[in-house]
């Protein structure tokens, strides 16, 4: 049973998001003053085969993880060393399928550099998704938290000097991108080995279990980023790269409301897996009125 209470909880993941919403939206006035609605436009034109890809490689792990490590049905070393793994063979599909994609995207204007370093972000993206589901089936949010607001933080920063200060426009903004995800991702792994002992060995059991009730998370998901996601490629390909930027800038402010809701789904996901589901009707009621409200 959590000691800290249910609102407290609530209020630190709500204060990460907003860390993570302001940090990007900041990121998209840099990109946008910088290099121009065609630019920004470009950027997403980039990153949205990649963001579709994580989006059904990621498997529903995450969610998956928070179920079984609060429930304790196996041993913790064992279901974070089959995470891991998992992790390693989705990865590698990840880049496969994105290359693919690229193939049959046929961009003139993205370079090989481009699709490269694009490409090296998923298992990067990846890896921070499937840790920051472990802490939070271990009911340790605070580090989830951390994980979750330290990309937008470093990507804006290192936007900021790559693109605005050395005005290394595109390619700057992908290697902002790549970076911050690559560090994120180091510090998310070196926390998960200070917390478990892992071993990349196959446990046949926990592997299936994971990914057999993670397709139930993975097919929601996949199918809440298509509708945002698909409408860029299919712009990118029937309008101009302007018209896609202004659309870009359109869906991320849109989107950056569903943080708050968001907060309250970790916060629940994570609080009932741990407690068997002994969270007091009220207090939900009383925080989803309050983001009614709000959003």
């Amino acid at each position: 049973m959590a000691k800290r209470g249910f609102f407290r909880d609530f209020m630190g993941v709500l204060n990460s998001n907003v860390v993570s919403l302001v940090s990007a939206l900041l990121m998209v006035v840099v990109l946008t003053r910088v290099m121009g609605t065609d630019g920004y436009g470009a950027y997403n034109a980039l990153i949205v085969v990649p963001l579709i890809v994580v989006s059904l490689t990621h498997l529903g792990i995450r969610g998956a993880s928070i179920y079984l490590l609060g429930s304790k049905k196996y041993d913790e070393n064992h279901l974070v060393s089959s995470i891991v793994l998992i992790l390693i063979g989705s990865s590698t599909i990840g880049i496969l399928l994105s290359a693919i994609g690229f193939y049959f995207y046929r961009e003139p204007s993205f370079t090989l550099l481009l699709i490269s370093l694009v490409l090296f972000v998923i298992p990067f993206r990846l890896a921070t998704i499937y840790v920051g589901g472990v802490f939070l089936g271990k009911d340790e949010i605070k580090k989830s938290n951390q994980l979750n607001w330290m990309i937008n933080v470093i990507n804006l920063v290192l936007a900021a000097v790559l693109v605005w200060w050395l005005d290394y426009g595109l390619l700057g903004a992908v290697i902002a991108t790549l970076a911050a995800n690559t560090w994120v991702a180091m510090v998310a792994m070196r926390m998960l080995t200070k917390n478990f002992e892992i071993k990349i060995i196959y446990h046949p059991v926990i592997v299936r279990h994971l990914l057999r009730m993670g397709l139930l998370f993975s097919m929601s998901f996949f199918i809440l980023q298509l509708n945002y996601k698909v409408d860029i490629l299919l712009l990118e390909k029937l309008s101009t790269i302007n018209e896609v930027g202004l659309y870009a800038l359109a869906t991320q402010i849109a989107e950056q409301l569903w943080q708050i809701p968001l907060a309250v789904g970790i916060v629940l996901f994570s609080r009932t897996s741990n407690d068997g589901g002994q969270i007091l009707p009220s207090s939900v009621i009383a925080l989803t009125r309050t983001t009614f409200i709000i959003v």
